[in-house]
């Protein structure tokens, strides 16, 4: 930001974790743990997902706020396209609500879990993004995760972790995801 010539720099940060490799989440989840056990407010909001991973129920339980998104209802790859869309638009009214939620609650750190993912599907647009992570950052610490995050949305990331993945019991052994390992 620049005001008079001066550059000014903007306080909270924006992370982004992405890439194709597990961990994204629950990396997010650490660094809002570090933010609840240093007595700071908390809030996650996830898209996509129904809610049910176990990084976000131990961040509630330890006081993290979790505002809840509307899920698709299944994974959103496997959704037909009028399911897509009645999605994009629950998403897309939410964010009023979630909006007026942000500024009440003054969260210190925020978690948009899964937002990268919703962008690239086009389950929200990216303006309504831009405008959801600029109100996230007015607060506090935001984290972006998900997939295949866009290139604007990575230059513009302060932190910016890209998760490779190497090898995965998905792929070598068909392994399905497990309750407390992957989810």
């Amino acid at each position: 930001m620049e005001k008079e010539g001066c550059v000014i720099a903007r306080e909270n940060r924006l992370h982004v974790y992405t890439g194709d490799g597990k961990g994204k989440t629950t990396a997010a989840a650490g660094l809002l743990l570090r933010a609840v056990g240093h007595g700071r407010k908390a809030l996650v909001i996830q898209f996509l997902k129904d809610g049910h991973s176990g990084e976000i129920a131990a961040l509630g339980r330890l006081g993290a706020q979790v505002f809840p998104m509307p899920a698709p209802g299944g994974f959103y790859s496997r959704l037909t396209e009028a399911e897509r869309l009645h999605y994009a638009e629950e998403t897309e009214s939410a964010l009023p609500k979630l909006a007026a939620f942000i500024c009440a609650a003054e969260p210190d750190a925020i978690l948009l879990d899964e937002l990268a993912v919703a962008l690239r599907y086009g389950a929200i647009r990216r303006a309504a993004a831009q405008e959801l992570i600029d109100l996230c950052l007015r607060y506090g610490e935001t984290v972006v995760t998900g997939r295949n995050a866009p290139d604007w949305l990575m230059e513009e990331a302060d932190y910016c972790t890209v998760m490779q993945e190497i090898r995965h019991p998905y792929r070598t052994e068909s392994l399905a995801a497990r309750e407390g390992v992957e989810w």
